[in-house]
């Protein structure tokens, strides 16, 4: 009997798999102190310093700054994308988790932020009246148990995604490192990044000439041409922006540049007369006349006149105003926050609102830092209008924005220059590249 051989079948050849996911190790260290980020608001978490979780959702807000431009203001496509590449919540119809895998690794702890005030002695709240910071850590003036607010943090986060969601996460990264960064009060400059290198490699650092320049060019790059829904914050290649680069005979740390930054923005927002304290925007006024009470003008003011309208609110809200020595009032503070949705049904409200204003310092060479000021493209109003808390009751309309006569008649005239938009009044307060300037001489 002969036997058969067993015929040979040609099996199909087997293509290596291509690896189709992009990972890098990006190394981080904080050059302004963290505020907050932990289990408890207003407080580093005592355990895990940096979360990714934490990371993973400033990454969704600057994904949709950078890249919700290509659904021509459609909010539930963008949402269905956003859900795509960064995950949703277990439900049908949904993508579930996303396959961004994000993790972090805390190389450096940080320790306790110390503050100096103006005679160079040690301040350990940061919100205490005497530190430079007050202004913008003024949640933790009255915290008497001494919260930990953490400098020199150090952390490497690993991330892993699918190439073809590449451009969508550098953008995200790119704009959450340069305008982002951790815990709370990023856009007054707290827990802003620097990124020292990626998978070893050093990031390149710029020169203070350069930063603008490079800024915009990423813009061009990273953000989406195109148009967002009208609720969400996001950058443009026109991005208002101002980079504020220190004189050669000024410090220009980045704790310098930021404290800076938070002088001149309190200095704006606080204008005062310089004998009588009196604060010369409106607002203070305004709230006396719809009490009924007298106004207080600074001496010799020539023919104040009195602009019916809360300017200021397009620094973000809630905004309280204390009026401590007006003593026939019936509350010593004020505030000015949105109007609640008028239908009671949905028991929507809109009290807070985030500033468009973002303050922080921007590393350079050799240890300098530059300030930049950027203007997010966002509502500045919230949907229902403006109220003042203690007044609600009352049926006059609340209003914030200046028209070019009220701007040169109201007496912080002085700083607006004629300029109704309060923030942009801001932007060119600040003061212009120098160290060209300098060159030239």
């Amino acid at each position: 009997m002969k036997t058969r051989a067993p015929q040979q079948v040609n099996a199909p050849e087997v293509k290596p798999r291509e690896d189709t996911r992009v990972r890098q190790v990006r190394r981080y260290k904080l050059i302004t102190p963290l505020f907050g980020g932990g289990v408890e608001p207003n407080k580093a978490d005592p355990i895990t310093i940096v979360r990714g979780t934490e990371v993973r959702g400033h990454l969704r807000f600057w994904w949709r700054a950078t890249r919700g431009g290509q659904f021509d203001g459609n909010l539930e496509k963008m949402c269905r994308r956003e859900e795509e590449i960064w995950g949703s919540a277990a439900a049908k119809d949904k993508p579930g988790p996303s396959d961004v895998i994000v993790s972090v690794e805390i190389l450096e702890r940080g320790k306790p932020f110390q503050a100096l005030d103006n005679k160079g002695k040690i301040v350990h709240n940061i919100g205490d009246v005497k530190s430079p910071y007050s202004y913008v850590a003024f949640p933790l003036r009255d915290d008497t148990s001494n919260p930990p607010v953490l400098q020199d943090i150090e952390f490497e986060l690993t991330i892993c995604y699918p190439s073809k969601w590449k451009q969508d996460v550098e953008a995200a990264l790119w704009a959450w490192e340069t305008f982002g960064g951790l815990g709370a009060r990023t856009r007054r400059g707290f827990g802003t990044l620097q990124l020292v290198s990626i998978d070893d490699k050093p990031s390149p650092a710029l020169r203070p000439e350069r930063v603008e320049i490079e800024l915009r060019n990423k813009l061009r790059q990273h953000v989406v041409s195109g148009r967002w829904h009208k609720d969400v914050p996001h950058l443009n290649h026109d991005l208002r922006m101002k980079v504020v680069i220190p004189a050669r005979s000024q410090a220009s740390s980045p704790i310098q540049v930021w404290s800076d930054l938070i002088q001149r923005l309190r200095n704006f927002r606080q204008k005062r007369h310089k004998r009588m304290g009196l604060s010369l925007w409106p607002e203070a006024n305004e709230i006396r006349r719809r009490l009924k009470q007298d106004q207080k003008w600074p001496p010799q003011s020539n023919s104040p006149k009195l602009v019916h309208k809360f300017p200021r609110a397009v620094f973000g809200l809630p905004i309280i105003f204390h009026l401590p020595h007006d003593k026939t009032l019936p509350t010593k503070s004020f505030t000015l926050q949105g109007k609640p949705d008028p239908d009671l049904a949905s028991k929507k409200t809109f009290e807070r609102l985030s500033s468009v204003l973002i303050l922080k310092p921007f590393p350079c060479n050799d240890g300098q830092a530059v300030g930049i000021a950027i203007i997010l493209e966002a509502p500045i109003a919230p949907p229902y209008g403006l109220e003042i808390k203690e007044l609600a009751r009352d049926k006059e309309d609340v209003e914030w924005q200046l028209d070019k006569d009220e701007a040169n008649s109201v007496p912080i005239r002085e700083i607006l220059h004629g300029q109704p938009d309060v923030i942009e009044a801001f932007l060119n307060s600040l003061e212009p590249i120098v160290r060209k300037q300098e060159n030239n001489r």
